[in-house]
């Protein structure tokens, strides 16, 4: 099978029913037979106010037309894949929709070989979504797909959206021989889903809301996670030693370990390599940590037991947050008992390892006996608490002034406040500009209207505080609901165009978060990781360069940090080693573009060009964003040049067939003597110094320094 990047842009889905077979076909030649019933927005959307962006239809096509190109369906055969898209409900998909899944599949019914033709392919399910069109809708520019027959009974081209991902592995990869099928959400003994679709939440941004009686989802766990939900909740009873899963009738067989810690679990271990490490469930905000509610519908002391006994696996994965040494330390996931949980067992430990389970207090009854050390919510029914509010029109004064009380004494004995039993989902902008930490959400598609929670340049690592010490402003929810949107901040390479960028002609699965920084962890070093695409569709070369040309390169963003240092580098090994090629001390990037020379000597062949970037205020990051390139060998003419030397002719310049200009220098310092790229801030034992421009330990030949103040690196660096 082919693997293809992945393509998860992803983010949240519209409620779907779970029919996977494709719709009848009438008999039509060359045209669409039969419409879906799942809306998909035929463009790319911003969603969350501009702070994040999902794939539409039209980058589903792109992408199954081009990984199906040339391949071909044998007779009565199949060529399907699955990829992520924006499910809108027929809604405006910038305030709707949750993401999900478009099955492609070329079904081949004539008794000859049928090869695909990207162009035909495109021309064929583009069609789906023409405005106007039969499958189209005429107010939110989206589509329902469908079927293109080709032929009388001969070819069928489907294009099919589905709340779940297919049994088959094709996600994401081609799958020859049958039809794909959606998934049905297992609620019973067992994951959700199986197979998972680890990938498809890697572009996912969370958002600050509360997945509500979560096990009542069409798909629990992987909705909440596709709208980007931070809280999910699952209502427990004690039956046979073990809690099982439900609201008033729990199901036999559907435990607490089954269908949350155990997938909980998993997904870590994914995010973090196949073993446990320090990403969270959102790889697009590493740091971002998740509450699981566990609410109690049995008061049997056994209950608190069984709870802490499903826990383990995550509990074996140093994933829970806990007490040492008298302070709350912050993992991965927060659990919260609620409901008929015991406080006092809770508040004492009693049976309790590591104190990792914390109680639900009231936020309209709170008492000094609730801390950081035995509590993380304080919630409330708003409708007893509050009151019930016909619009937020009608949210008086003095309801808004109680909220405002509540939530400040939540907030000074350290706890997160939600309110549940809520008017309508209307009511979050107003409580989210009251300080409301966790909006309680029973819509999952409602949340793509809700910002995307951002980090402040100064204070990334916002959840990895304790409570009593968390800066609350840095991560208020009126900042992530109102506030002028952060998505551009930091800065990225524009020119060459970088592996998924936006401005690459050959990126089919773009990073809306080109301009972050590399994980703290490494994780992502070398490119963001996107090294790997080289050998790809999406990794072709965007630029042929010549040894001893002159050029420059390009970065754009709002946020500078007030400069700092950069490098551009080369790597002939696939990112292994860069060789650094110029050196930019101070002042880097507060301007749009900036030149360099490549040496005379440099080798010829396809190589990745590296911009690197230390931040002079803020974090202490690295910043890297990688360009496939060709470098092409110096010109005869220009080498003959070179090797005369002397003369009023010797720094002149010599043009290339592309008009590039080619810097005869006394000769260039040859490639071999340059340094090798600085790295720090990625977990290798070296770091920056904030307030000052890092002076690079080998800075090689060619150096701008328009520094005031430098500092060198400090720890074990090259």
């Amino acid at each position: 099978m082919m693997q293809l990047s992945s393509f998860a842009l992803a983010t949240a889905v519209a409620l779907i029913p779970f029919t996977s077979a494709a719709p009848a076909e009438a008999k039509t030649t060359d045209g669409i037979s039969s419409c879906g019933s799942a809306w998909m927005p035929r463009d790319d959307v911003a969603i969350g106010q501009a702070t994040d962006k999902r794939p539409g239809f039209s980058s589903a096509v792109q992408a199954f037309c081009s990984a199906a190109n040339g391949r071909t369906v044998k007779p009565n055969g199949y060529l399907s894949l699955s990829t992520e898209v924006f499910l809108n409900g027929g809604k405006n998909p910038s305030e709707y929709g949750i993401q999900g899944f478009v099955n492609f599949e070329v079904h081949n019914k004539i008794k000859s070989d049928h090869t695909i033709s990207k162009n035909d392919c495109l021309r064929y399910l583009n069609a789906l979504s023409a405005d106007g069109g039969k499958c189209s809708g005429a107010d939110n520019k989206d589509t329902k797909g469908g079927t293109w027959q080709v032929g009388p009974d001969g070819i069928s081209y489907h294009a099919l959206g589905y709340e779940t991902p297919p049994k088959e592995d094709a996600v994401n990869k081609i799958f020859e021989g049958s039809a794909i099928t959606a998934q049905s959400a297992n609620k019973g003994a067992g994951p959700p889903l199986k197979p998972w679709p680890f990938g498809s939440l890697d572009n996912i941004k969370p958002v600050a809301c509360h997945s509500h009686n979560d096990y009542d989802r069409n798909v629990p766990v992987f909705s909440a996670f596709s709208a980007g939900c931070i809280a999910i909740e699952a209502d427990v009873f004690l039956s046979g030693g073990d809690v099982i899963i439900g609201h008033v009738f729990p199901t036999p067989g559907r435990t607490l370990r089954l269908q949350y810690t155990e997938p909980l679990r998993a997904i870590l271990d994914h995010n973090n390599g196949g073993s446990p490490g320090e990403i969270g469930i959102y790889k697009a905000r590493p740091d971002q940590k998740i509450v699981l509610m566990v609410d109690f519908k049995t008061s049997d002391s056994k209950t608190l037991d069984a709870v802490v006994a499903a826990l383990q696996p995550l509990r074996d994965g140093k994933y829970l947050s806990h007490v040492a040494d008298g302070k709350f330390v912050q993992r991965a996931v927060t659990v919260v008992a609620s409901g008929n949980a015991p406080f006092d067992r809770i508040d004492s430990g009693d049976g309790v390892p590591n104190r990792d389970v914390f109680y639900d207090a009231n936020v309209d009854k709170l008492e000094s006996k609730y801390t950081t050390i035995n509590s993380y919510y304080a919630s409330a029914d708003f409708k007893s608490a509050i009151g019930n509010p016909s619009s937020p029109a009608a949210f008086s004064d003095s309801q808004k002034a109680k909220v405002k009380s509540q939530v400040d004494a939540a907030h000074a004995a350290g706890l997160k406040v939600r309110y549940w039993n809520l008017p309508g989902e209307y009511m979050w902008e107003p409580l989210a500009a009251l300080g409301v930490d966790y909006l309680n959400a029973d819509d999952m598609s409602n949340t793509a209207r809700l910002r995307r929670i951002q980090y402040s340049a100064n204070y990334k690592n916002i959840s990895s505080k304790p409570p009593e010490t968390m800066q609350l402003p840095s991560m208020s929810l009126p900042a992530v609901l109102g506030l002028a949107s952060l998505a551009t901040a930091h800065m990225q390479m524009t020119s060459p165009p970088p592996f998924r960028s936006s401005h690459n002609p050959y990126t089919t699965s773009v990073d809306y978060d080109m301009n972050s920084p590399l994980e703290a962890s490494g994780a992502n070093y070398p490119c963001k990781g996107y090294h790997k695409l080289l050998g790809t569709p999406q990794g072709r070369s965007v630029a042929t360069w010549r040894a001893g040309g002159s050029y420059s390169f390009s970065v754009a963003g709002s946020a500078t940090h007030n400069g700092g240092s950069c490098q551009v580098s080369l790597s002939y090994d696939g990112g292994q080693t860069f060789t650094a090629i110029h050196s930019y001390v101070g002042g880097c990037p507060l301007k749009s573009t900036w030149p360099f020379t490549l040496p005379n000597d440099t080798p010829a062949g396809e190589a990745l060009f590296a911009w690197s970037w230390f931040n002079n205020i803020g974090n202490r990051e690295m910043y890297m964003n990688c360009a496939h390139v060709t470098i092409e060998g110096r010109a005869a003419a220009a080498d003959a040049e070179a090797g005369a030397g002397a003369g009023a002719d010797a720094g002149a310049e010599a043009e290339t067939a592309a008009g590039v200009s080619l810097n005869e220098r006394a000769p260039s310092d040859p490639f071999r003597s340059r340094p090798r790229m600085f790295a720090a801030n990625v977990a290798n034992g070296c770091s920056t110094v904030e307030g000052a421009d890092v002076l690079f330990p080998k800075l090689g030949p060619d150096v701008d320094n328009v520094s005031r103040k430098t500092s060198p690196p400090r720890g074990n660096c090259n």
